[in-house]
């Protein structure tokens, strides 16, 4: 299943999904200080929020491929729990990566819903 025709927004989805992927890893695996210590709650909305940012420029930029994009975020997301238990300052966490793919999850609903509603409201032709 595509998600979406490839559109002219391809190539900056692209830029935008790689650059988002890039300052994800590296604030994942920054020193974190005491200070800078987060609510549970808060943490898992940020992990959630991250992940479906990720999966809304991953879907957009890599329409025909949505499976790969899937499974490459579920991946991206275990993998940064993993390198999270080689820092000094980080620690990983099944609450983490449970908030990563449910980011992922409601990514995919709502380019999903988006693109259903897209198409529902183009004339016939």
């Amino acid at each position: 299943m595509t998600m979406n025709a490839t559109s002219r927004f391809e190539p900056q989805m692209k830029r935008a999904f790689w650059f988002t992927s890039l300052v994800v890893v590296a604030a994942a695996l920054s020193p974190q200080g005491p200070d800078q210590a987060t609510v549970v709650l808060s943490d898992k909305l940020v992990h959630a929020g991250a992940f479906f940012v990720l999966s809304v420029f991953g879907l957009k930029a890599y329409s025909t491929r949505p499976t790969l994009v899937i499974a490459a975020l579920f991946v991206l997301g275990g993998s940064i729990e993993v390198a999270q238990g080689f820092t000094a300052t980080r620690s990983q966490e099944w609450g983490d990566l449970w908030a990563d793919c449910l980011g992922v999850c409601l990514g995919y609903a709502a380019i999903a819903f988006l693109n259903r509603v897209g198409t529902a409201q183009k004339p016939p032709q």
